[in-house]
């Protein structure tokens, strides 16, 4: 086996060169960067332009955000209703399930991220509640008629 041939260890070397601060630098700084002169040829119009297109992409976006928030609260709203309907024990009025089966239906679209996978949850919560909520009005219709009929 047969070793590999070097040159001899590797030490940081002491150098005499000096940057424009007068202080000598060393093997491990960094060469000094000198800056070169580039005309700066900058037009205002242009500058305006990007500046415009930046804010206007940023409001689309905050303007969906808002959209998907407000339709969040309002569907978190909707469900709170139906779970105090629920626990007080009274009938889940229809226009309680009217308006679930609107927020369910109207959910904006877009692509928002977190909020949009989150809103996205809340859509599916509220579809299986107003799910639930008509398979019972249906089942308890239907309940009534039998309960009519045998007596």
């Amino acid at each position: 086996m047969r070793g590999i041939n070097s040159l001899g260890p590797i030490t940081p070397r002491k150098t005499t060169r000096r940057n424009r601060a007068g202080e000598p630098t060393t093997a491990f700084s960094l060469p000094e960067e000198t800056p070169e002169a580039t005309p700066v040829t900058s037009s205002v119009p242009v500058g305006r332009a990007l500046l415009d297109l930046q804010e206007a992409g940023t409001s689309d976006l905050y303007q969906m955000e808002q959209e998907i928030t407000r339709w969040s609260d309002n569907a978190l709203g909707s469900l709170r209703k139906l779970q105090v309907a629920l626990l007080e024990g009274g009938e889940v009025s229809q226009q309680l399930l009217n308006e679930l089966d609107t927020l369910c239906s109207n959910l904006p679209e877009g692509d928002a991220g977190g909020l949009s996978s989150l809103a996205n949850s809340i859509q599916v919560r509220v579809a299986i509640e107003t799910a639930r909520m008509k398979k019972n009005k249906i089942h308890d219709m239907d309940q009534e008629g039998a309960d009519s009929e045998g007596i």
